[in-house]
């Protein structure tokens, strides 16, 4: 915030004082010190924060910048923060503002003897009407800027003095810095001259100002062109913050919709399912009913006649009983023929079940909530694919996944394929995610020594940089051996080979450099460069 943009002086002298307090100590600066990060003070803070670091360095409270030290004395030797001391000189003016709502009058600062009226800037003073004649009169403070006191309240920032501090030389403090030595690039004294910086260039401050400001506005440039691209960046970034938080509004509210359309659903089921368990228990339950009823009246029969026939044979006389005889035994035979075990087991079971079937998918972790899908256009192989490869070996490169905008992908690579082909066979890749955000290292170990391609893939699309060829060569397990059988060759001097296997061989009776391939049946020689002779291009 600018002081211009505060309304009133208590809000002036409040912003002021917020900048005149230090951030370690919480108290107003004293011997405030700046760091190389510009961040100010005071300097027995920066000793105290100096100690915890063994006096070998400083960090700063406020951005954690490291200063590094010298000695125990170098925060000393730290340059002074004189704005801080400007700050004070707003700070003083300001406390000397009278309030609206004062009848006192402010006395003159010059005479003592009448009532201030105006206010110098360069004195720093209220004056009179008298001492403002005399500004007007004397040579020396006719250039002076004079304001009416109405105005003070009116015009805060007309508060601050135009007078120009002059700065103590640390080394001489009865002399200023008026000189600035162009050898070490410090402000020195008169006397300085004449110790350390005698044979040094050294000019006026007043005359090296105008080069220096040049300089300095010069060097802030290209900052002020980096000011421009973070303050966008930010834009950008409230931008995605604030397309996120509508983003996560509008898909809450989705969320919450499909859920209970969802939950509805399954309330709809959940009634189905009862009914299909009532119908089904209650039409059990009839039979079992039925069935227990006709129990109960074949269970009445027996105990009626099995107690018809003990009481007779108890209580009846010896002709009541043969009488009754032949009647009982008719009975019993009756009730015995009618009895069949089968009949009495439960006509119905307690055999009901419940199958969710698929239900259980629904309550399964799944990925709803995704960042927008991958796109094959954005994608890109991040390295170089190597061009040659050894049986036996693994191969690793790095691949770029990005979605429609641009953004690097992270979800899962569900649509990702990626392999080494040749024309008789495949051998899948494994993709796993690095380190950097939408990265990912492709990998395999190839065991067919052929020509081969990369194919990366994404939905059946290749990717940027794929299909990418890659010769595969038979890895030489016992080197004393040899693989292919080179001949024709004049004393050999040199031999190397290239990224493609190719070997290149100096030979020194032929005066030439022969390439010569080792894929196929048998070796050929490529290119030969050079023959004998004293032209360009012979050796």
């Amino acid at each position: 915030m600018s002081l211009s943009d505060l309304a009133t002086t208590e809000k002036l002298l409040k912003d002021v004082k917020d900048q005149l307090t230090c951030h370690v100590c919480l108290g107003l600066y004293t011997d405030p010190k700046i760091l190389p990060c510009l961040h100010v003070f005071c300097r027995r803070c920066l000793e105290s924060l100096a100690v915890t670091h063994g006096e070998t360095c400083v960090t700063c409270p406020t951005c954690c910048h490291e200063t590094g030290l010298t000695s125990s004395t170098a925060v000393a030797e730290l340059l002074p923060a004189f704005h801080i001391h400007h700050l004070f000189d707003i700070h003083d003016a300001l406390q000397k503002i009278p309030p609206s709502s004062s009848s006192t009058p402010t006395p003159c600062d010059k005479c003592r003897q009448f009532v201030s009226t105006a206010y110098c800037r360069n004195c720093g003073q209220y004056i009179c009407d008298e001492c403002a004649n005399v500004h007007k009169l004397w040579v020396e403070l006719a250039s002076h800027a004079v304001i009416s006191i109405d105005k003070v309240r009116e015009y805060a920032l007309e508060m601050v003095p135009l007078k120009t501090t002059a700065l103590p030389c640390p080394k001489h403090r009865h002399k200023n810095l008026e000189l600035y030595c162009e050898t070490c690039e410090v402000l020195i004294c008169h006397y300085c001259t004449v110790q350390r910086h005698k044979t040094h260039r050294y000019d006026l401050v007043a005359d090296t100002y105008a080069s220096r400001k040049r300089a300095v506005e010069a060097s802030m440039k290209p900052l002020r062109g980096h000011v421009s691209e973070v303050r966008t960046a930010l834009d950008n970034i409230d931008r995605s913050v604030e397309g996120i938080t509508s983003q996560r509004a509008a898909l809450e509210d989705d969320i919450n919709r499909t859920i209970e359309q969802l939950h509805m659903e399954l309330e709809q089921r959940k009634k189905e399912f009862v009914c299909q368990l009532h119908d089904l228990a209650q039409e059990k339950l009839r039979a079992l009913a039925a069935q227990r009823a006709e129990v109960e009246h074949t269970l009445t029969q027996m105990s009626t006649t099995m107690a018809f026939a003990d009481d007779r044979l108890r209580v009846g006389s010896p002709a009541e009983v043969v009488m009754v005889l032949t009647l009982i035994s008719a009975r019993v035979d009756t009730l015995c023929h009618q009895h069949e075990p089968e009949r009495l087991e439960p006509r119905q079971r307690a055999n009901l079940i419940f199958i969710p079937g698929n239900l259980w998918e629904l309550c399964k972790p799944v990925e709803a909530i995704c960042t927008a899908p991958i796109c094959p256009s954005k994608c890109l192989v991040g390295e170089e694919i190597p061009t040659i490869a050894v049986t036996g070996q693994k191969v690793a490169f790095t691949v770029v996944m990005k979605d429609g905008y641009g953004e690097p992908y992270t979800g899962a690579l569900l649509s990702v394929t990626a392999e080494l082909v040749s024309p008789t066979a495949r051998l899948r890749c494994s993709v796993n995610k690095a380190k950097a955000q939408g990265h990912y290292t492709v990998s395999c170990v190839p065991t067919i020594p052929k020509d081969h391609k990369f194919h990366i893939q994404v939905n059946g699309v290749h990717i940027q940089g794929s299909p990418s060829p890659v010769h595969v060569m038979r890895a030489v397990q016992d080197i004393t051996k040899p693989v292919k059988i080179v001949k024709k060759l004049k004393k050999p001097r040199g031999i190397t080979c290239n990224s493609r296997g190719d070997l290149i061989v100096v030979e020194t009776d032929f005066l030439r450099v022969s390439v010569h391939t080792l894929r196929g049946s048998s070796p050929k020689c490529l290119t030969k460069l050079g023959s004998s002779g004293s032209t360009p291009g012979q050796f």
